[in-house]
């Protein structure tokens, strides 16, 4: 029989966006995009969904156990320090 790990990393691949990760990706696929080792990015995980104060982004049972990427993609902006303006109005 199939470990958990192998059928959710098929299971992801399946239902992967064509154009990207998407915008609900599962842990697998989160470590991916982040470019992380598979078992650093592992510990860092539990580690961030163990800690109460990180705020985190949480997995989303409606999603099937998801995390949202850009809600993830805002967490890291701001734990390092990155301020994201929005784009100025031209007046005529």
């Amino acid at each position: 029989m199939k470990d958990d790990q192998t059928i959710e990393r098929r299971t992801a691949r399946r239902h992967r966006a064509k154009n990207g990760p998407g915008l609900y990706v599962t842990d697998q696929e989160l470590i991916e995009y982040l470019g992380l080792p598979a078992d650093l990015g592992r510990k860092r995980l539990q580690a961030l969904d163990a800690s109460k104060q990180a705020n985190f982004p949480r997995k989303q049972p409606f999603w099937g156990d998801r995390r949202y990427l850009p809600a993830v993609q805002q967490w890291l902006d701001e734990q390092n320090k990155i301020k994201i303006e929005p784009p100025k109005r031209r007046t005529a």
